[in-house]
């Protein structure tokens, strides 16, 4: 898995699992996806450009980032687990309006 489509599937486990974090950003990253093209590294560099224009969603992604790194031999602590979501734009923005109706 690349780096764009790791940090996709990061950026789509903290919208549900922290939707507190983003709920005043529905419209806005609804408009993000919908202009963007519908490849990881598009997508990836504007979710990574827009998280840095929002310091707490920055900081979280960078926390979960950290925790999300893969276990090494002789590695105890726990690392948090990120499911395999599937990392196109469609799948993102499902996420958005599923957490985020209407």
């Amino acid at each position: 898995m690349s780096l764009y489509e790791q940090q996709i599937r990061i950026f789509i486990h903290l919208i549900k699992t922290q939707p507190d974090l983003f709920s005043e950003y529905r419209n806005e990253l609804i408009n993000l996806v919908d202009e963007t093209p519908d490849d990881a590294k598009s997508l990836s560099g504007k979710i990574m450009k827009w998280c840095g224009k929002h310091i707490d969603i920055d900081k979280a992604f960078a926390k979960l980032r950290g925790k999300a790194r893969e276990k090494g031999p002789g590695d105890e602590e726990v690392i948090e687990e990120i499911p395999d979501y599937p990392v196109d734009k469609q799948n993102l923005k499902n996420t958005i309006q599923q957490t985020f109706p209407d």
